[in-house]
């Protein structure tokens, strides 16, 4: 499960900050071509275990993207379930 972000004429990403009250979930951040891809259509930039309220995710370069998909593989665990809250996503350009 994830959220897909578009950006009109793309942008070249640096970080995303995710604030969250969900530790231990773990994400990917994907990149792709078009506003409806697969996940196999996409390319993964990055990943992170969110760990704090605010979790900073650096890119290891900069990409240009028009559509940057934030993608959930494990929620976090909670009273014995699995669910993940997620308050806010920040994309970062590069300056």
């Amino acid at each position: 499960m994830g959220l897909l972000a578009s950006f009109d004429g793309g942008v070249t990403l640096s970080e995303v900050r995710i604030t969250a009250t969900s530790p231990e979930t773990h994400v990917e951040i994907r990149t792709s071509e078009g506003s409806n891809p697969d996940l196999s259509e996409t390319t993964r930039v990055a990943a992170a275990t969110l760990s704090q309220r605010e979790t900073t995710i650096s890119l290891p370069d900069p990409v240009d993207s028009e559509h940057v998909l934030v993608w959930l593989t494990k929620l976090s665990p909670t009273d014995g379930q699995y669910q993940s809250a997620i308050g806010e996503i920040e994309f970062v350009a590069e300056s």
